[in-house]
């Protein structure tokens, strides 16, 4: 009769068990994938040829120079622009990467980013929170306060309503992953925080001293709102590339949730 053994297959950890194939250990959160470099650096310079592009527009329409970027829809400040088109495709392929992977490693926390961010790119091209905002504050009468208008303290209040609902729930799922999960979702955290402090922050700070500044300081202010919404959404695409690019089944991380599978196999007879 055959004599025979057991080998444990890799865990999800990257070590590896006696008997099983040595495989290349995963990256950890510190260390960007090839996927995600090439991601980076190609979406930066995409987001640089905006801004670059948003800069020759000015010299078009103030100085006659650089006809080339006449068309509006190189102002990035404008709806429809294709810095804002940009934008919206970049965090649509975030969206769908996320998908990808929540079907590949069944992790909750990435179905709960896929919903946020889709409820951002949707509010945002819809400008659901600029109407829902407007229609509470006429609806409550509610007051400006500290240079801001009923209206735009309507679209913050309306904003803390969907931050709080999606945000409790992607906490909820957060504090249920494990490691790998939760280092994904506190990268997109991070990008988020920062795509939610140009596009929320320094609108409402441009808004605030609009008219009381130079037209210099005003039109930096709005670059630098559409360059942290770029470099932002950028990063959302990035960190979820990466982690695709590192869970592929070949690296052997997260094949499988629960731990490491058992598997018989026959031993050669003496």
């Amino acid at each position: 009769m055959a004599a025979s053994h057991v080998r444990a297959q890799r865990p999800a950890d990257g070590r590896t068990t006696a008997g099983a194939p040595p495989r290349p250990p995963a990256r950890g959160p510190g260390r960007l994938s090839r996927a995600g470099v090439v991601t980076l650096l190609v979406l930066l310079a995409v987001d640089g040829a905006l801004v670059v592009a948003d800069m020759g527009h000015r010299f078009a329409r103030l100085q006659g120079r650089f006809t080339a970027f006449a068309d509006g829809r190189w102002d990035s400040q404008y709806d429809g622009s294709a810095a804002e088109i940009a934008g919206y495709v970049q965090v649509a392929l975030t969206v769908l990467v996320l998908l990808v992977l929540v079907r590949r490693l069944r992790d909750p926390v990435l179905a709960a980013w896929a919903v946020l961010l889709s409820v951002v790119v949707v509010d945002d091209a819809a400008a659901l929170h600029e109407r829902l905002g407007f229609a509470l504050a006429g609806a409550v009468d509610l007051p400006a306060v500290a240079g801001l208008r009923a209206g735009d303290l309507g679209e913050l209040l309306v904003w803390a309503g969907y931050g709080g609902v999606l945000g409790l729930v992607v906490l909820v799922f957060h504090l249920r992953s494990d490691g790998p999960a939760r280092a994904t979702s506190l990268q997109l955290a991070g990008a988020l925080v920062l795509l939610m402090a140009a596009g929320a922050g320094v609108d409402m700070l441009h808004q605030l001293l609009e008219g009381s500044v130079p037209d210099r300081v005003g039109y930096a202010l709005g670059l630098l709102e559409s360059t942290g919404e770029l470099v932002g959404m950028s990063l959302l695409l990035v960190v979820a590339v990466h982690r695709w690019a590192t869970t592929r089944p070949h690296t052997g991380e997260r094949v499988r949730r629960g731990g490491p599978q058992q598997v018989v196999t026959a031993a050669p007879r003496p």
